[in-house]
């Protein structure tokens, strides 16, 4: 039998794709053709109603949720903002990029993206208030270019803020409690791998651990994107993998019982998915790896398939337009790479050694995202298969 929960997040998938596009006409076809489908053959009618009923429900649910890009919104210079940093700011050595969130009554300036023209020494929670200009980002120029204001407003984001001094940002209240540990515990970490390691390998080590890419040399960064190898510098499931690895690891040297190891292990996840800001390929590694540790420790079956699906049902249920996101997308296809291709081409290969496991599985990882950096980069590397076998245990 199909996996349920896979099924459901297959259809609710095909929903906001035809939502966010407004293929009605399309969406009305497909639900009629499923219904009919249904009647006429019993065998798979459960499978059809459902498959007609999660489209119906995800095309409201995308349609109440969502708010497109209104045409115009007005220009208000100058202007001031009171507001919490939502995420962690990057410096790219001309400018700093954040996004705040406001208690304004107006919904589109509810979130706004910031931009400063200088380095800032934010962390995620702090309240700040900033002065500048609000405006509306501008659309693409030309016909297939990458519109900014359509990407900003998939993430409810309608406004942008240019701050040109430092003198116009002001923290009024740092972060505290949780959150605010975590910054501290973040950045000291972060002054420790500086101070330890050579400049560029403290670059490096901060980008495999934390997704902090400023420190890289933007030649040496290119290289990374070329030979297709740039993922180990974005928190992902890589990473979870082998902190899950870690604390088994660790927890069978302290001994510890079924029941603490899960707890130990759902423990640590969450504290490093708040350490990085919890990006859509941790939630879903997070939820698929807490899934699976009950599911192991308990000696129940892990079906992985419904783990993933459940992962991402949870994901679009909390903001249906990560689907459209390329981080989602490469992160879900190359967990299906996993739990779904790999264990197809091994029982297609017919081998029993660990040494032929430890080459598939990245291999099956890149040959699903493959198709996706084809269309997003323009970029195929047949060399990315081969560079991503070693790649991805030494990063480990």
């Amino acid at each position: 039998m199909f996996p349920f929960w896979f099924l459901v997040y297959i259809f609710f998938s095909i929903a906001i794709v035809l939502a966010s596009n407004q293929l009605w006409i399309l969406a009305f076809l497909l639900v009629t053709g499923l219904l009919l489908f249904g009647v006429y053959n019993r065998s798979y009618s459960r499978e059809a109603f459902t498959g007609g009923l999660i489209i119906m429900v995800g095309l409201l649910y995308f349609s109440l949720l969502t708010t497109p890009a209104p045409e115009h919104l007005p220009e208000v210079k100058p202007a001031q903002v009171e507001g919490v940093v939502k995420d962690y700011p990057r410096y790219d050595g001309k400018k700093t990029t954040f996004a705040v969130h406001t208690d304004s009554k107006n919904r589109y300036s509810r979130n706004i993206q910031v931009y400063c023209n200088f380095a800032v020494h934010l962390q995620k929670g702090d309240k700040v208030v900033i002065k500048g200009s609000l405006k509306q980002p501008a659309r693409a120029g030309n016909s297939g270019e990458f519109d900014y204001r359509k990407y900003l407003a998939k993430n409810g984001i309608y406004y942008i803020f240019s701050v040109k001094e430092e003198k116009d940002l002001s923290i009024s209240r740092p972060a505290s409690g949780f959150q605010g540990w975590i910054n501290s515990y973040s950045y000291n970490s972060q002054e420790l791998i500086k101070e330890v390691l050579p400049p560029d390998e403290a670059a490096i080590l901060l980008g495999m651990l934390l997704g902090i890419i400023e420190g890289i040399d933007s030649s040496e960064y290119s290289d990374y994107q070329k030979t297709g190898v740039v993922h180990i510098f974005s928190v992902s499931g890589l990473h979870v993998g082998f902190l899950l690895l870690l604390c088994a690891w660790a927890c069978s040297l302290l001994g510890l019982s079924r029941k603490m190891r899960v707890i130990s292990g759902i423990i640590l996840l969450l504290i490093y998915a708040t350490l990085v800001g919890w990006p859509v390929p941790v939630i879903r590694s997070v939820i698929m790896g807490s899934i699976g540790l009950i599911a192991f420790y308990s000696g129940r079956d892990n079906r992985m398939l419904n783990s993933l699906g459940l992962a991402g049902i949870v994901i679009l249920l909390i903001n249906p337009n990560s689907l459209l996101q390329i981080t989602f997308q490469l992160s879900f296809a190359a967990a299906w790479g996993l739990v779904y291709l790999f264990p197809l081409l091994r029982r297609k290969l017919n081998y029993n050694s660990r040494w032929g496991d430890l080459l598939l599985v990245p291999v099956c990882a890149q040959l699903a995202v493959l198709p996706l950096t084809a269309y997003h980069f323009h970029l195929f590397s047949p060399l990315a298969l081969l560079a991503n076998i070693p790649i991805t245990y030494l990063s480990g």
